[in-house]
């Protein structure tokens, strides 16, 4: 019983632990492919805030968003080529990380571009999300990251 009682109080700690490394790992992931050249990028704190649905609709695919938002991060990248590259960098470390890539239609591409959205499997809490947004007609290649306590339904 007092290995219990030892062990819990460790587990808790080591859990925040994990979260506040996770939460700088995307700090320094975000700053990473944002700072490259002359951005525009903002974030908003959770001050400016506060719990918000999300409904992401593609024709007949939705993916609603709920849950607790901590920070809304977002970049609008100054050149679209060197964009595409910081994006593909960002993604690459997101599927390292565990999250995935929900599935669009690809007629909805083909009329407004490429969007890719990342989270956490179906049913599981996503601590951050990355929405991607390129328009190669336009030149135009964005990143949002919303970190909190994210919950994904798709429909």
């Amino acid at each position: 019983m007092k290995r219990l009682l030892i062990a819990l109080p460790l587990l808790l700690l080591s859990l925040n632990a994990a979260t506040a490394q996770s939460k700088n790992e995307m700090e320094t992931l975000f700053h990473r492919v944002a700072d490259q050249g002359d951005n525009f990028n903002i974030s908003i704190s959770h001050d400016l805030i506060s719990d918000l649905d999300f409904d992401f609709d593609f024709q007949e695919y939705t993916e609603e968003m709920s849950g607790h938002i901590d920070r809304i991060r977002f970049v609008k990248f100054e050149n679209y080529n060197r964009g595409l590259k910081s994006e593909k960098e960002f993604i690459e470390q997101m599927l390292a990380w565990g999250y995935r890539q929900a599935q669009i239609p690809s007629d909805w591409e083909k009329e407004e571009g490429q969007a890719i959205l990342l989270r956490k499997p179906n049913g599981k809490n996503s601590e951050h999300a990355a929405i991607i947004l390129n328009n190669p007609n336009d030149r135009n290649a964005i990143l949002i990251v919303i970190s909190g306590d994210l919950i994904f339904k798709t429909n």
